[in-house]
């Protein structure tokens, strides 16, 4: 079984020219149903699709490469906006949300809750 950290470490491993694209797919490929965590399976769905447009010839090598190097910086971005679509700060409070959430706030209740 491995995590997103386990995916992750090896999409970096590519991503610095240590690991050929080959070499990951044959790493990642026995791993499709056991892995551990919502975002580790978020991450092999996203990888699987990627492989699957390439074998059907929707993108390329190229294409696959970079879309994959995306996976393995991808990173959660919290903007918020009140009612009269006017920014709200939010950061003093964002710490101990969950970073893969999407958050709306309430300016009237000054509340955050997560939506699905």
């Amino acid at each position: 079984m491995i995590n997103a950290a386990d995916i992750r470490q090896k999409l970096a491993l590519m991503a610095h020219d240590r690991l050929s694209l080959n070499e990951f797919e044959r790493w990642v490929d026995p791993y499709v149903w056991d892995v551990d965590g919502a975002d580790a399976q978020d991450l092999m769905d996203s990888i699987q699709l990627l492989f699957s447009e390439r074998n059907d010839g929707c993108i390329g090598a190229d294409d696959l490469r970079k879309a994959l190097f995306g996976l393995y910086s991808d990173m959660s971005i919290a903007v918020a906006f009140g009612a009269d679509f006017a920014p709200v700060v939010v950061r003093d409070r964002i710490a101990a949300l969950r970073p893969s959430a999407y958050y709306l706030v309430n300016p009237q209740v000054d509340a955050l809750r997560a939506v699905a």
